[in-house]
């Protein structure tokens, strides 16, 4: 597959990170989220890096004033294409970020909520490494249930109570949901329904990705036939009305 530079957005536990990795593999392109980008920066000894990790104890959202800049850099290390999960997550951010962020395609990911609520509930996370697993999509595969990568015992995430979760649905339709009408009004929206296996998602995804970039240069050539043929128009109008005047002169 081309290298695209995509946004991958949707609901809780529709999938983005999963679906991102397997993008960026068949991509050959790099894959973060925002999250991703926090985590590295907790660990740098800065004014930043030590607001981020206070931020993030706590449990709330890093001000952008932080997202922003950390985002912007990572994009410019990789030109030739990437994937980012979850961002943006409102309109707002959209607009914050149109001077650097300019995706190919973004990818909405749908599920129901109830669906949504269902995928939230097998999911784990290890409590010394921090490895994410779901119990029905990708179990550990240490037949004793602990992780794969250190042995350390599953437990649930600590922000996917029920309640939390029905916090985050709630923001996610009043916040994030709103980016589906701005970025179909740009011409780069591209809905998949991720209620299907993992497998069929992924290849849901990349007919979708092909259809739309076969569309996209269809209406490149054409717009470029037009500017030909206007073009051509505006000389042929141009040379008859000299002929004229030059005729009417004699």
């Amino acid at each position: 597959m081309k290298k695209m530079k995509l946004a991958v957005l949707g609901t809780q536990a529709s999938g983005k990170g999963t679906q991102s990795h397997i993008l960026s593999i068949t991509m050959g392109v790099p894959a973060v989220s925002v999250g991703d980008l926090l985590r590295e920066l907790q660990e740098e000894d800065s004014e930043r890096g030590r607001t981020a990790k206070l931020e993030m104890s706590k449990g709330a959202f890093v001000d952008d004033d932080i997202i922003m800049p950390l985002l912007k850099e990572w994009v410019a290390k990789h030109p030739k294409g990437w994937i980012i999960d979850g961002f943006p997550r409102s309109v707002e951010q959209a607009k914050k970020c149109a001077s650097f962020f300019h995706p190919d395609a973004v990818l909405y990911l749908e599920v129901p909520d109830e669906e949504s609520k269902r995928r939230i509930s097998y999911r784990r996370i290890c409590a010394k490494c921090k490895t994410n697993y779901n119990l029905i999509t990708q179990p550990p595969q240490n037949p004793k249930g602990v992780c794969d990568m250190c042995g350390g015992e599953l437990v649930r995430r600590g922000d996917d109570t029920p309640e939390l979760v029905e916090e985050r649905l709630r923001h996610y339709h009043e916040i994030t949901e709103p980016l589906k009408a701005w970025f179909d009004a740009k011409k780069r929206l591209i809905l998949v329904n991720a209620k299907s296996s993992i497998p069929d998602v992924a290849r849901d995804i990349q007919l979708k990705l092909e259809e739309f970039m076969r569309a996209k240069r269809g209406a490149r050539k054409f717009r470029t036939w037009l500017i030909v043929a206007v073009s051509v128009l505006l000389v042929v109008a141009v040379t008859f009305t000299i002929t004229g005047r030059i005729i009417n002169s004699r």
